[in-house]
Order: C-alpha cells, then structure tokens, then sequence
C-alpha cells in the first residue's frame, strides 16, 4: 500500500508539480509513487523520489489510447492502492485518479496555472469526484464553487 502518490504527465505538468513538491513548506513528505506519462521521465523522478511506473499517454482524440491507459491505470491502483494521490493534471492522469478513488483514495487535484476562465478538460471531470480541488486564479471559484483559490502555487 502506497501513502502518497504524485502523478503528472510528461512536460509542463510534470514541471509544475515538481516545482510544488520542492518547494512548499508543508509538503507531507516524500511521495511513495510517482505515476507519469512517458518512459523518458522515469530516470529523474525515480532518482529525485523513488518507484515511478509509467501509464503511457493519450487524448480525447486517441481512443485506443484512453483503452491502454484505463487498463494500466487500473492495474497501477490495484497493485498501489494509494491513499492519496495529488496531481496536476493531464487526461492519463485524471483517468488514474478516478480508479485510485473507486478503490478508496483521497484526490487532490492542481488545476493548472493557464486555466485562468475555465477548468482544463481532465480537470472538469476530476472536479465531480476530487477531495480538494485547488484551481490558482480566484475568478474560477465563483464558476467552481467546489473549487478553493489556493493563490499561484507554481
């Protein structure tokens, strides 16, 4: 069983939540797992914090795509089954969430920095089922009201 997991995919979400790992002053502890997108990213996180498996990668426009990673997601949670998981988006990831909270996981969700109208798409459909829903630009918590400002975290 895993206490902690942190998923991101490849890129400027990976980025950003690397960046709020360290660099928030109450962050728990170290994540137990690290759940990404691509095999290319495996090597820094494992070696920054440890076990990371990849889930690979798709869009609302790759439907073979969304397949594999309903299946690996799956398996991931099923073999983890972490109690928290804390992600700053992206599809593959959303995806992994919603099986990490049929199996009993708490979500916290970081919508990203450059959603400043709206919820990314992963983001509008993490909301319905997220523990904590952070969004970074307070205008979204009047449209989101199940959403809390937590001011620029990246």
């Amino acid at each position: 069983m895993v206490n902690i997991c942190v998923g991101a995919s490849a890129g400027g979400h990976l980025n950003q939540l690397i960046l709020l790992i360290d660099n928030a002053t109450n962050w728990p502890c170290k994540p137990d797992l690290c759940v990404t997108t691509h095999q290319q990213v495996v090597g820094k996180l494992s070696n920054k914090y440890g076990n990371t498996v990849v889930l690979g990668d798709c869009n609302r426009n790759t439907i073979l795509g969304i397949i594999n990673v309903l299946y690996k997601s799956f398996l991931i949670a099923k073999k983890y089954k972490p109690k928290v998981i804390i992600s700053t988006g992206s599809l593959p990831i959303a995806i992994f969430c919603l099986w990490g909270k049929i199996m009993g996981a708490r979500i916290i969700w970081i919508d990203s920095i450059a959603n400043i109208d709206s919820l990314s798409m992963s983001g509008k459909l993490v909301y319905r089922f997220a523990d904590l829903f952070l969004v970074q630009w307070e205008e979204l918590v009047s449209i989101f009201p199940k959403a809390k400002y937590s001011g620029k975290l990246i």
